[in-house]
């Protein structure tokens, strides 16, 4: 019977240790494919658009696409003129909608200049 309770413990010791080698080569092969996993997000983010499109990652993304086309691959093949110029724009399209509050603001401030105020100085006026 004592054996019996040896033999466990020790299996069971063993089975802890086998255990913490496989989480050991789990998290290696983890790391060893991290750069796979943010080229494949990478990736998604230039052939797919993003999910909701508001007017500023439309409008970035048309024009990035149409200064592809037009100004910098103007004499390139026709394949791969659309292939970068789609990617292009989606890839513009999903960092202007990640961005879009800063980009938001800088413009507001940009506006607020040309109007000849500053955007510190805005009047509330009283309804």
């Amino acid at each position: 019977m004592d054996e019996m309770k040896k033999e466990r413990m020790r299996l069971k010791s063993e089975r802890n240790r086998l255990e913490m080698e496989i989480e050991n080569d789990i998290d290696e092969i983890k790391t060893m494919f991290a750069p796979v996993t943010m080229a494949k997000k990478g990736l998604g983010k230039i052939v797919s658009k993003p999910e909701k499109k508001d007017l500023l990652s439309a409008t970035g993304g048309m024009l990035a696409e149409w200064m592809m086309k037009k100004v910098i691959l103007r004499n390139a093949g026709f394949v791969k003129r659309w292939l970068i110029s789609k990617g292009t724009a989606n890839l513009l399209s999903h960092l202007i909608h990640k961005n879009q509050g800063p980009i938001y603001t800088k413009l507001g401030n940009f506006l607020m200049k040309l109007r000849g105020s500053r955007p510190h100085e805005r009047e509330v006026n009283p309804v």
